[in-house]
């Protein structure tokens, strides 16, 4: 899965990291919008859930 997380996201080089040693593709953006394979997070509820899964997973490791 390729993830492109916000610039303004907090703790996003933790969570890049994270996400990357977890098997998925992320890299920090250049935008304040977050994209699951290319999809807008903000605009496509199946996107905006598995954010907030990886987001909750990464919170509670």
């Amino acid at each position: 899965m390729r993830i492109e997380i916000a610039v303004d996201t907090i703790e996003a080089d933790e969570f890049c990291e994270w996400l990357n040693l977890h098997g998925h593709q992320a890299i920090i953006g250049n935008s304040t919008g977050n994209y699951i394979d290319g999809i807008w997070t903000s605009v496509n509820e199946d996107a905006n859930e598995k954010m907030r899964d990886l987001w909750d997973d990464f919170c509670n490791h």
